[in-house]
């Protein structure tokens, strides 16, 4: 019942903290942190690239250089949100992708680092994050493309950097920090309700990709960073564990059986 995974095409940059949106075969991967390779004043930049299933393309740079980016939607209907610059200053900013070119969106009415989001272009959920001075909110505001509402809030607070996936009307977060914690909670459109704990605790985790009922986590910073757990629902199952160790929030797309994981906890390698 164990899934597999292989090597594809590197990245044309290297980096961490990326944000993506779409699936494994038709992706934008936006934004990353290049630590510790350039000084800290240019550590971060809006590079992105566009994958096909095969191979990566450089794609108009966001005209923002953040990492830590909220990224949700598909390859040509993408919403990103928030970040942080050169690691120290957080953000509130929202582009639009529509497969060629960004474009200025409200922004998000908190600035955060490690924001969370999940849904589509013009309907989705974002929530958590860090904000200053070194907070972790309950937050969660409803996008459509054009602005941001309050709500539906989480009743967890401990959501910096967690996995996410699903609809605005059907989704699911997981794990998170501060502390580190392995807290589920899943959405119906206005509410949120605990679901069944991960069987580990972890963040800084690629959005997660999947259905609420049939989510997948992939490897972010938890006890062994290259495991993976399947979700049906009810019961969190390991899967096939990733040949190389993956922390630092990257890029990933797909469904539970079908999907893509991409970027390097470091800079230097792709």
């Amino acid at each position: 019942s164990f899934g597999a995974w292989f090597a594809s095409t590197p990245q044309i940059v290297g980096g961490y903290s990326q944000g993506a949106a779409g699936t494994e075969s038709a992706l934008i991967s936006v934004g990353r942190d290049k630590y510790p390779g350039p000084p800290p004043s240019s550590r971060t930049s809006g590079d992105a690239e566009e994958y096909n299933g095969s191979g990566w393309t450089s794609a108009t740079s966001n005209p923002n250089a953040w990492a830590f980016r909220a990224t949700c939607g598909t390859a040509t209907a993408a919403i990103t949100a928030c970040g942080t610059l050169n690691g120290t200053t957080y953000q509130s900013g929202s582009e639009l992708w529509n497969g060629s070119s960004w474009t200025s969106n409200t922004a998000v009415p908190t600035a955060s680092e490690a924001f969370n989001q999940f849904g589509t272009q013009t309907a989705s959920i974002g929530f958590g994050g860090g904000t200053p001075p070194g907070a972790y909110p309950a937050n969660a505001f409803t996008g459509d493309g054009e602005g941001w509402t309050a709500g539906p809030n989480l009743s967890n607070d401990k959501r910096y950097g967690s996995g996410c996936t699903g609809t605005s009307t059907a989704g699911i977060a997981f794990g998170g920090q501060s502390p580190t914690n392995a807290v589920v909670e899943e959405l119906d459109g206005t509410t949120w309700t605990s679901g069944t704990a991960m069987p580990t605790t972890g963040h800084n985790m690629p959005t997660g990709v999947g259905t609420q009922s049939s989510a997948f986590a992939l490897p972010g910073v938890m006890p062994s960073t290259t495991s993976t757990f399947k979700y049906d629902g009810t019961t969190w199952t390991a899967d096939a564990s990733t040949a190389t160790p993956r922390s630092g929030r990257l890029s990933s797309g797909g469904t539970q059986t079908s999907c893509v994981l991409a970027g390097t906890p470091s800079n230097g390698t792709a």
